[in-house]
């Protein structure tokens, strides 16, 4: 359960780093 955590907040963060990395081109 704890994994599955991890990897939920892990895929969150790659998609904010993913938008922010759009934006800025």
């Amino acid at each position: 359960m704890a994994a599955n955590d991890a990897d939920m907040a892990e895929n969150g963060a790659v998609k904010v780093a993913l938008e922010v990395f759009l934006a800025m081109n």
